[in-house]
């Protein structure tokens, strides 16, 4: 059961650093003009951080209860629920931290010159937020002892890790990198779910998960050509953003806002 989860854990380690030294053997420059993109792009992938300790803390908290659970009634829609929920709650953050990142960026990375990467950030995001719904779809091998899938799944991780860095890099530099970040993750996260369907089908919300990404995206985009269109100031578009915000709790991230306050008021009344 064990062994084959080591290789699943030192492939996450490569994937994570893998990347980083891929990018200074694979970017055009010279050895100067690749510490100083490397310098930049680790700087920027901080921003990463405050997705990938909560799936990680959620990780930690969830595997318990889903081996607890899993001879249970409704087990399967549950852990269907919380994959919804937890998408739901990552995409709110991937949202909320590219609303908001000019001001609190200066206080993340000191140095202005290492915000030459920023670009990275909503690629690097994204790719956090796919690599928490693997650890969701991939609970399947460890309940019945298919472990094996998990390390198939590492090493194809892996060779998407290597195979896309070699192929962007050259031409993307950084941006090469958080693609192939992306590009892994997803591609991890969509084989565990086709192999999990197989041996495990558990009824995955797909719509409200993929409105829940594809709102994010769509509403971070839209952000972005309004506030460039009308040259906005700090101030006007923090205003913006924050009523756009609001839009996407209201339009993509209704089961999540009717969980928390709809049933929170029921609670109280009963």
């Amino acid at each position: 059961y064990c062994w084959p989860l080591l290789p699943v854990g030192l492939a996450a380690v490569m994937n994570d650093a893998m990347t980083r030294q891929l990018l200074g053997w694979l970017v055009p420059g010279n050895i100067t003009e690749k510490q100083n993109i490397m310098g930049e792009y680790n700087a920027c992938v901080k921003f990463g951080v405050f997705i990938s300790l909560f799936s990680q803390a959620f990780r930690y908290a969830a595997e318990p209860f889903f081996f607890k659970h899993m001879h249970t009634q409704n087990a399967k829609a549950d852990y269907s629920k919380i994959t919804t929920y937890f998408t739901m709650f990552t995409m709110l953050g991937f949202v909320a931290i590219l609303f908001f990142l000019d001001y609190f960026k200066s206080y993340v990375i000191k140095n202005p010159a290492y915000l030459n990467a920023v670009g990275v950030v909503p690629v690097v995001l994204l790719a956090n937020v796919f690599l928490g719904i693997y650890y969701n779809v991939s609970n399947w091998y460890r309940l019945t002892d298919k472990t094996r899938y998990g390390m198939y799944s590492a090493l194809i991780g892996v060779g998407l890790t290597i195979l896309f860095n070699i192929l962007l890099v050259p031409r993307f530099g950084a941006m090469g990198t958080a693609w192939s970040m992306l590009i892994c993750y997803f591609g991890m996260t969509a084989i565990t779910y086709w192999w999990g369907q197989k041996y495990y089908p558990v009824p995955f919300e797909l719509t409200k998960i993929l409105m829940a990404i594809l709102g994010g995206i769509l509403i971070y985009y839209l952000s972005n050509v309004l506030n460039d269109r009308f040259h906005t100031s700090l101030l006007t578009k923090f205003i913006l953003n924050t009523v756009l915000f609001i839009v996407y709790l209201i339009v993509f991230q209704w089961p999540m806002v009717k969980l928390v306050f709809v049933n929170e008021n029921k609670i109280e009344k009963d």
